[in-house]
């Protein structure tokens, strides 16, 4: 309590934060906080992924190392993405190969960022023990996490998948983004 009481009477910031992407919404929540779980929820094709690759490619750009593990869906096209946001190309074009008016240097400073701050891990129905272990354990310098397809996990050792993704956001002090999609007919019932 001393170290923190000492830094605000030094004006130091007490809290250092992971950007969200979004200079607006950073200055409304103080971006994602170190051991924080967010929870990105909507029916598909709402954006979801598109929010998450805003915060991978801001954080990736100012040299962290972000894990993105993609369930559900091929890296190929999350990398396409992330292309296409980074040099605001529309992604069909980088998925088509009809790309045009791109900088090669922009685009090769594209791909060198992605291949040195991002790791990718593409599966179906995968354990969350395997996710921490593939991040946690081989990546000591990670500074984001996202999951994308919280629909597709399972869990060997835990019955509550979230209270898990949490603890393990909370002892490595490393915000995890979850993504997850709504359940349409779960919302249909309730009306």
């Amino acid at each position: 309590m001393n170290n923190i009481l000492k830094k605000i009477l030094k004006k130091e910031p007490i809290l250092e934060y992971i950007t969200t992407g979004d200079d607006d919404l950073d200055k409304k929540i103080l971006g994602y906080q170190k051991g924080e779980l967010i929870t990105i929820a909507s029916r598909p094709g709402f954006g979801k992924t598109s929010l998450a690759l805003k915060s991978v490619i801001a954080n990736i750009k100012k040299g962290r190392k972000v894990f993105y593990a993609i369930l559900g869906e091929s890296s190929e096209i999350i990398i396409a993405k992330i292309i296409s946001q980074m040099l605001d190309v529309p992604v069909r074009d980088i998925l088509l190969g009809t790309y045009k008016d791109i900088d090669e240097f922009e685009l090769q400073n594209a791909i060198d960022i992605i291949s040195e701050y991002l790791i990718l891990e593409e599966d179906i129905f995968v354990d969350i023990e395997y996710i921490f272990n593939r991040s946690f354990e081989f990546h000591n310098d990670l500074e984001l996490l996202v999951i994308d397809g919280m629909e597709y996990l399972t869990s060997l050792t835990d019955a509550n998948i979230v209270k898990s993704i949490k603890d393990m956001a909370y002892k490595n002090q490393v915000p995890i983004i979850l993504l997850t999609s709504i359940n349409i007919n779960v919302e249909k019932k309730n009306k």
